[in-house]
């Protein structure tokens, strides 16, 4: 049998000619004898090829790029961890397969980051802390969350399709899911609670939007719900109502509606 580094030399020679692990390792084999090579060694070997390492030097061991910095791979990552592997493969002068096995190496994972509405500057930061710091001074002098009751309005479909994996067999199709109208049917749902659950709610009909009137209409209703279920904030120690800055909540007749109210 032909000693192991002669087997070395007619394996990239196969591979230099284009030929595939499994087709080289056939040929030595015709001509070396039946065992001088295992396809999967062949593999192995070519893997290495591809990654620009010529040496047949097998002191490496699987065709590692024993001079790989390393180092430098890790600080282009923390200057930019958003950088492809093609990226980095051509700033460090190698093959994005030596790039994917030293990643793997070194722990690292591609993750997606949450989406945010919008990128906070240090003055929003600044300011974010400033009045949550404010709000808990005030929370340990005069407790006041427990009269906070927030209001809120929310769009609910009548189908709510969800797309779900199927256990099937091997080569079975899934059923397929429809995907839902552009304009599905909703209803509009007005809900207000507190620090204990629901407190009132109201579903719109069909042909009517929010407007200053009808949400104005909404918390006189809303006044009533908090009478039956919560009468110390109505009688002692008042209302804080809580809801964005949307049209009608910020209309004059609202703004007068809740002044006289007091909340």
């Amino acid at each position: 049998m032909a000693d192991e580094e002669h087997i070395r030399h007619c394996m990239l020679y196969e591979f230099q000619l284009g030929r595939k692990a499994s087709e080289a390792a056939k040929n030595i084999c015709s001509a070396l004898g039946q065992d001088a090579v295992s396809a999967r060694k062949c593999q192995r070997w070519f893997e290495k090829f591809r990654e620009g390492n010529f040496s047949l030097d097998d002191k490496s061991g699987r065709g590692r790029v024993s001079n790989f910095d390393q180092e430098a791979l890790q600080a282009l990552l923390v200057q930019n961890p958003q950088i492809t592997q093609q990226e980095l493969a051509t700033t460090l002068n190698c093959s994005q397969k030596t790039i994917s096995n030293q990643l793997r190496a070194l722990g690292k994972v591609q993750k997606f980051g949450k989406w945010v509405p919008h990128e906070l500057t240090d003055n929003n930061r600044n300011q974010r802390v400033t009045i949550c710091s404010s709000l808990l001074s005030r929370q340990n002098r005069l407790p006041f969350l427990e009269q906070i009751v927030t209001g809120d309005e929310e769009w609910v479909l009548y189908v709510n399709l969800k797309r779900r994996p199927q256990w099937l067999d091997k080569n079975e199709a899934p059923q397929p899911t429809p995907k839902p109208d552009l304009h599905a049917k909703k209803v509009m749902l007005c809900v207000w609670w507190n620090f204990k659950g629901i407190l009132h709610y109201e579903l719109l009909p069909s042909n009517q939007t929010i407007t200053s009137a009808v949400y104005s209409a909404q918390l006189e209703r809303l006044a009533q719900a908090l009478r039956e279920k919560e009468p110390e904030l109505i009688n002692r120690k008042g209302v804080i109502l809580h809801h964005d800055n949307a049209r009608p909540h910020t209309a004059r007749i609202t703004a007068a509606k809740t002044g006289l109210a007091q909340w």
